[in-house]
C-alpha cells in the first residue's frame, strides 16, 4: 500500500485544524443554543401547560393504529408523522427490552404516563431550534460574510421566545427550522443558475407548509429571489421562466408528500382552514403590537431593537439579496397583522431571517471598532435575553402550581368526591375521572364518531387509585367553535359563576378554579386553600 506523503499529510492535518479553528466559534454559539433549549426540557411532566402539545403529541401515537390521517389540519402532518418515526423506534426498543409486550400495551403506557413521549418530541424541537441556528449562520455567510453569519447566529441563540418555544414540542419550530432552510435556499438563487436551488427552495416552502400553513410564506422568499435575481428583464419573460415553475410545483409536490391527507379528505381540511380563519380573524391591523413585542419581550432588551433597526434598514438597500429577505420578513409581519392573537408564536418561523439582518446591522455599526469595543457592545445586548431564558428556565424547573395542587387534593381530599374543575388550556390541575364517568364519557365519544374515544377506551384501562367525579367549568372563551363543540359532546360540564346553594343541590363537594374566575366566587364559599405564584394562583372552595 502506498503511504501518504508526511508533507501531504501534515497538510491535510493543518487545513482540518484551521477549519476546526474557523468554526470553534460557531460551535460554541451551538453549545450554547442547545444547552439553553435543553435546560428545564422536561418541565411539568406529566403534565403539560401547551394544549397545543397534546394535538401534536397524540395524534403522532395515533398513527400507531395503521390511521395515517390525522384528522385535523390545523396543523400540517409533517412534524407529526417524524414523530410517529421516532416513536416507532422507541416502541422497538421497549419491545426488545421487555416494556411493551404488544403495540397495544405500548398506547396504554402512553396514556399512564406519557413524561418519555413528550421528552423525546420536546428534545426533537431543542434539536430543530439549535440547527436552525446553525442555518442562520448560512443565511448571514451567504448574504455577506462569517462575522455577519456568526453574529446571526449568537442573536438567535440567545433569542428568548425561539428557545422558548423549542422546549415546546409543538409545529412552530419545525416550521421555523424548514422556513429558514427554504430561505437559505432561495438566496443560494443568486449564486448558482439551474433548477437546483430553485427546487430545493420551492420542496423545502412545500414541507414547511406542510409543517404549518403560515410556512407558505417561505414562497415569498423564492418569488423575491427569482424577480430580484432577473434584474430589469421583460416582466412576462420572468413569469414564464422554467426555473421559477420547477420551484412552484416543488411547493406542491413536497405538501402532497409530506401532507397527503389534506388532499384525500380535501373537504375537512378546507373546512377546518374556514374555522381557523374566522377564529383568528380581527377588525384591524395588529402590527404595532408585534413592532412592541420585538423590542419589550420577543428577543430581550435591547437585541429585538438592533433586528428591528435591521430590518427597517434593509428597506433602503441595494444589495438585492438583503432585500430578499427584508421583503420576507415584511411579508411575515402583514400576514401575522391580520389576525387578532399577536403572539410570538405566529411570527417567531421568521425569527431567523431578523437575526440575519440584525447581524447585518451590528456588523455595520461596530465592524470597525476594537473588537474589545465591539466584544463589549455584543455583551450588552445579550445580558437581557440570556437573563430572560435563565429567568425561564429557572422558574420552569420548580414544581408547578398545578403540580402542587394536585398533590394537595390527592392527599387531603376523599376520592370519588364530585368536583367542578377550571382546567380550560390546562391552566387548572388535572385530576383523574371516576371510572363509571369515565366509561360514560367513552360512549358519547364513541356515539358522537369523535376522535377522543380512541383516547378514552385506552384510559379506562389504566386504572388510577384515586379519582374523582370531576365537571370541567363550561365556557367556550378562546376556543374553536368546532373544538368548543367537540369538548362539550364527550366532557361532563357545569356553568361558573351561580350561588353556592345551586351546586349544593347538584351535589357537589369542591369547586376549583384559577385566577381568571375568583371573582366569580362570591360570598358563601368556603375558601379552604390557595395557592399561588406570580400572577397565577388556585383556589380550592368546599361547598357546605
Amino acid at each position: 500500500m502506498e503511504r501518504m506523503p508526511a508533507a501531504n499529510f501534515s497538510l491535510r492535518l493543518k487545513r482540518l485544524l484551521d477549519r476546526l479553528a474557523e468554526n470553534r466559534a460557531l460551535l460554541v454559539i451551538l453549545l450554547l443554543a442547545l444547552s439553553v433549549r435543553l435546560w428545564c426540557i422536561a418541565f411539568g411532566l406529566p403534565d403539560i401547560e401547551h394544549g397545543d402539545e397534546s394535538e401534536v403529541v397524540n395524534h403522532a401515537v395515533r398513527f400507531g393504529s395503521g390511521d395515517l390521517n390525522p384528522h385535523r389540519f390545523q396543523y400540517g402532518s409533517l412534524f407529526q408523522y417524524l414523530l410517529f418515526i421516532f416513536y416507532s423506534l422507541y416502541f422497538l426498543i421497549s419491545y426488545a427490552a421487555g416494556t411493551a409486550a404488544s403495540v397495544h400495551r405500548f398506547a396504554v403506557n402512553f396514556v399512564q404516563d406519557p413524561t418519555v413521549f413528550y421528552l423525546i418530541a420536546r428534545s426533537l424541537s431543542a434539536v430543530l431550534g439549535t440547527a436552525t441556528v446553525a442555518l442562520t449562520y448560512l443565511m448571514g455567510k451567504a448574504l455577506k460574510n462569517r462575522e455577519t453569519g456568526l453574529a446571526a447566529a449568537l442573536f438567535l441563540a440567545v433569542s428568548f421566545n425561539h428557545a422558548v418555544h423549542s422546549h415546546y414540542c409543538t409545529v412552530d419550530i419545525a416550521v421555523t427550522f424548514l422556513f429558514s432552510a427554504s430561505a437559505y435556499a432561495s438566496l443560494r438563487i443568486f449564486q448558482q443558475d439551474g433548477f437546483r436551488p430553485y427546487a430545493a427552495a420551492g420542496l423545502l416552502a412545500g414541507l414547511a407548509l406542510a409543517t404549518k400553513f403560515n410556512g407558505i410564506i417561505a414562497a415569498v422568499t423564492l418569488l423575491a429571489a427569482h424577480f430580484l435575481k432577473q434584474g430589469s428583464g421583460h416582466f412576462y419573460r420572468r413569469c414564464a421562466s422554467k426555473k421559477l415553475w420547477a420551484g412552484i410545483a416543488a411547493i406542491f409536490f413536497g405538501h402532497v408528500v409530506a401532507c397527503p391527507f389534506f388532499y384525500f379528505d380535501l373537504n375537512t381540511a378546507l373546512s377546518e382552514v374556514a374555522e381557523l380563519k374566522a377564529f383568528h380573524a380581527a377588525t384591524g391591523l395588529t402590527l404595532f403590537t408585534y413592532l412592541q413585542g420585538f423590542i419589550k419581550e420577543y428577543w430581550g432588551i435591547p437585541l429585538g431593537a438592533i433586528c428591528l433597526l435591521g430590518f427597517l434598514r434593509s428597506a433602503a438597500t441595494r444589495s438585492r439579496e438583503r432585500l430578499t429577505l427584508f421583503v420576507t420578513a415584511a411579508a411575515v409581519l402583514l400576514f401575522a397583522a391580520q389576525y387578532k392573537y399577536a403572539e410570538a408564536k405566529y411570527i417567531v418561523y421568521s425569527f431567523p431571517v431578523f437575526a440575519v439582518l440584525g447581524g447585518l446591522f451590528f456588523i455595520e455599526c461596530c465592524g470597525r471598532l476594537n473588537r474589545v469595543y465591539a466584544a463589549a457592545i455584543m455583551l450588552v445586548l445579550l445580558i437581557h435575553p440570556l437573563y430572560m431564558i435563565c429567568a425561564w428556565d429557572y422558574e420552569h424547573a420548580q414544581k408547578s402550581i398545578n403540580h402542587e395542587a394536585r398533590e394537595w387534593i390527592e392527599a387531603s381530599i376523599k376520592t370519588n368526591s364530585k368536583i367542578l374543575l377550571d382546567n380550560i388550556g390546562n391552566e387548572g390541575p388535572k385530576l383523574e375521572n371516576a371510572p363509571d364517568q369515565l366509561q360514560e364519557q367513552y360512549q358519547r365519544a364513541l356515539q358522537h364518531k369523535l376522535l377522543k374515544a380512541d383516547y378514552l377506551k385506552l384510559k379506562l384501562e389504566t386504572k388510577p387509585k384515586i379519582y374523582y367525579r370531576v365537571y370541567q367549568v363550561d365556557s367556550a372563551d378562546g376556543s374553536r367553535r368546532d373544538d368548543y363543540l367537540a369538548y362539550r359532546l364527550w366532557q361532563d360540564t357545569e356553568e361558573i359563576g351561580r350561588p353556592p346553594g345551586y351546586y349544593r343541590e347538584k351535589g357537589f363537594d369542591y369547586i376549583m378554579v384559577t385566577d381568571r374566575y375568583f371573582s366569580q366566587m362570591a360570598r358563601g364559599f368556603n375558601l379552604i386553600k390557595e395557592f399561588k405564584r406570580g400572577t397565577k394562583g388556585i383556589r380550592i372552595y368546599k361547598i357546605s
